[in-house]
């Protein structure tokens, strides 16, 4: 799943059939991959979210929600 992030938040496409309303708070588990030249691991990291809104997307089974994290989160990701 691809997904868009910052320290403050997400926006990620979820199926329509279970798009949480706007406002509602929610558990969210990102596993992101961390690799070194000799190591390949996952780092999971479980937080807290508000959905902010909801975006329409190029495909019609699935919704882009905006997701804000309670606290902003240090995840370390190079681009």
């Amino acid at each position: 799943m691809m997904l868009t992030a910052i320290s403050g938040g997400v926006l990620l496409p979820i199926p329509i059939k279970v798009v949480p309303r706007v406002s509602e708070r929610v558990r969210v588990l990102l596993a992101i991959p961390r690799t070194t030249p000799n190591t390949h691991m996952v780092e999971e990291v479980l937080c807290e979210a508000r959905v902010v809104r909801h975006q329409p997307m190029e495909n019609d089974e699935v919704v882009g929600v905006a997701l804000q994290f309670q606290a902003p989160l240090t995840l370390g990701i190079e681009v």
